[in-house]
């Protein structure tokens, strides 16, 4: 009885170590979608105008915070190029930086 659980192992084992699945190929990187900044930019923005908002901290007053500010671009006309629109629309970036505890 021995035996035949040792070969019924054995040939388990064999088995599994007689097939090998295959990694897929990388396709060419496809540039037009690559996760990039430049693609990441909004289009319907005026291009001479960059807007970077960099919000840091944690927690409820800089959550707080950070919604005044936002609040307050929406509120915020601009005209550029001829256009009016509000400044929230024209935010490029929009960053945070970690919290330090120190």
């Amino acid at each position: 009885m021995k035996k035949i659980v040792a070969l019924i192992v054995l040939a388990i084992t064999l088995n599994s170590c007689a097939t090998r699945e295959w990694n897929a190929g990388i396709h060419d990187a496809d540039v037009e979608r690559d996760y990039i900044f430049q693609n990441r930019l909004p289009k319907n923005n005026a291009q001479d105008t960059f807007v970077v908002l960099v919000f840091s901290g944690g927690g409820t007053r800089s959550a707080a915070f950070a919604y005044g500010v936002l609040e307050k671009l929406r509120d915020t006309p601009i005209t550029i190029n001829g256009k009016s629109r509000r400044l929230l629309d024209e935010v490029d970036v929009i960053s945070s930086g970690p919290v330090d505890a120190s």
